[in-house]
């Protein structure tokens, strides 16, 4: 198990949601604040929760590992679009990996996904 997992006391799935969660947060953050203050901070959070799972990672969904490192190395150059595009493939393939998990309820394989549209 990996040490997110161990510290929360949670499953693997469990902190693969809360990395995702974290890209979740990141990405807008990039696109909003690039030269903000706290975006260092953001970032270190987002390296250390990454390197806590690396094992995880690796196993489970090493594509998303390698564009986590990758969108690290272009924040760390000051590259955020490039950055931000890392983030938001390795955002898509947790989501991917996350959605099709074998603890989703049976029944809901062949259900649409519920989207938000606006009243007409």
């Amino acid at each position: 198990m990996n040490a997110p997992a161990r510290r929360s006391g949670g499953t693997p799935r469990a902190s693969l949601s809360q990395l995702r969660d974290q890209l979740h947060v990141v990405v807008p953050a990039l696109t909003v604040g690039e030269g903000h203050p706290q975006m260092g901070r953001l970032l270190a959070q987002l390296r250390t929760t990454a390197a806590g799972m690396a094992e995880l990672l690796a196993a489970a969904e090493p594509a998303a590992q390698a564009a986590i490192g990758a969108g690290l190395e272009h924040a760390a150059a000051g590259e955020y679009n490039e950055s931000r595009t890392e983030f938001l493939t390795a955002y898509r393939r947790l989501s991917i990996l996350l959605h099709d998990h074998p603890d989703r309820r049976p029944s809901a394989v062949g259900e649409s996904t519920q989207r938000w549209r606006p009243l007409r």
